[in-house]
């Protein structure tokens, strides 16, 4: 009776532990059903995801659709735009599988935390395109450096 609850209780756990989890690739497999877009919480704390379908399917139009959608988006109820109104995309870029985004000198200006939301909004925005595997950000041209002093890219 022992072995039986041990054996239940094992199976049990792999289930909890394999239920959360997602294999290589699993976010650009779901593309078929559209594109995620990005928005921040009324609070600033978190990021909130929301489909939008496209029917571009080469990786430089998925781009393009992207940066018009973060454009186009609006505040709703309970979520703020991913850019913020005084915030843009200057120049964007498709360079080998890396997106390369310029944006306005405001993105440099923003708030600690709403500036780590918008830029981890815009990675998840352009990395589940197939074909792209990186982000860069610019300011007005110039590579962003963070506290290390390091390109943060």
């Amino acid at each position: 009776m022992k072995k039986k609850y041990r054996y239940l209780a094992v199976l049990l756990s792999f289930i909890c532990l394999f239920s959360g989890c997602s294999f290589p690739g699993s976010d650009k497999d779901d593309l078929q059903d559209g594109l995620s877009q990005y928005y921040v919480n009324e609070e600033g704390t978190k990021l909130i995801p929301d489909r939008f379908n496209t029917d571009k399917t080469q990786t430089a139009e998925q781009v393009t659709a992207v940066v018009e959608n973060l454009k186009n988006q609006e505040n709703g109820k309970y979520k703020l735009r991913l850019l913020p109104e005084n915030v843009s995309i200057q120049e964007y870029r498709l360079e080998n599988s890396q997106v390369v985004l310029d944006m306005s000198s405001e993105y440099g200006r923003l708030e600690k935390t709403r500036e780590i939301l918008t830029r981890a909004g815009l990675v998840k925005s352009f990395n589940q395109i197939e074909g792209v595997d990186s982000v860069q950000i610019l300011i007005n041209g110039q590579a962003r450096i963070g506290a290390d002093g390091d390109d943060c890219r």
